[in-house]
């Protein structure tokens, strides 16, 4: 059987992409969480319930 070779440096970048990728979503989520009090208020959106989530 042969051995099944495989391209470190690209399994590693796609890895390293992947991770950075995730860790800019946890943080834009959680920027954007803790500016949604102070933009529900801006828009005047705080007693309208069909645009909260």
């Amino acid at each position: 059987m042969e051995a099944l070779k495989f391209n470190k440096k690209y399994i590693v970048t796609i890895t390293m992409i992947s991770a950075l990728g995730g860790l800019l979503f946890g943080y834009d989520w959680v920027v954007i969480g803790g500016a949604k009090p102070f933009y529900e208020r801006f828009f005047d959106i705080v007693h309208l319930p069909a645009l909260h989530w």
